[in-house]
């Protein structure tokens, strides 16, 4: 954006936009396996963030807790639920705690994750660690080795996810019609 003045200055503004990324096995939801009716998590990254779903299997009700901590900070967290005890609390903006009950229906939390390198997730179903072969990572449904777990930011990308701007000013000693003097705002 170049902003003329008649005072002799132009303002130029360059916006520099840098974004973490995560790993490509969690890009992209998880769609034909939530068709799939499966139960457990359902966890992936895409260009509004970070999404954590829950499904029961049909006829069944089940309690998903769990705590996602990360080295940045957690912003724009949103809960979709329909169960009244259901929460999801953010502590200094970097400790997640949640409780999703779901039985016919899914539960959601979606936010992101700001200039940090990795995120850490401990998840459990009905009070106990879920078995790892419930959790869906990204489109293909990648799963962990464990219901503990962290997943670092792609190191061949940068980690942090900031807006950045820098001023940069120009003068002429003269503007055209105006004289061969500099004006001064």
């Amino acid at each position: 954006m170049v902003k003329s003045y008649f005072s002799g200055y132009a303002d130029v503004l360059f916006y520099q936009l840098v974004f973490a990324s995560w790993p490509d096995n969690m890009e992209d939801e998880p769609t034909t396996l939530l068709q799939q009716h499966l139960e457990g998590y359902f966890i992936w990254h895409d260009s509004s963030g970070v999404h954590l779903k829950v499904a029961a299997a049909s006829g069944t009700k089940h309690i998903f807790t769990g705590t996602i901590e990360t080295d940045g900070r957690i912003e724009n967290l949103m809960t979709k639920t329909s169960d009244a005890n259901d929460y999801s609390k953010l502590r200094d903006h970097d400790i997640l705690k949640f409780q999703l009950t779901v039985s016919d229906q899914v539960s959601a939390i979606d936010f992101e994750i700001l200039d940090g390198q990795s995120v850490r997730f401990e998840l459990l179903m009905d009070g106990k660690k879920i078995d790892v072969n419930k959790i869906y990572f990204g489109n293909d449904g990648w799963h962990p080795n464990e219901a503990t777990f962290t997943i670092d930011y792609d190191d061949d990308h940068p980690h942090h996810h900031y807006h950045e701007h820098t001023d940069i000013y120009f003068w002429w000693p003269w503007w055209p019609g105006l004289g061969p003097r500099p004006w001064w705002p």
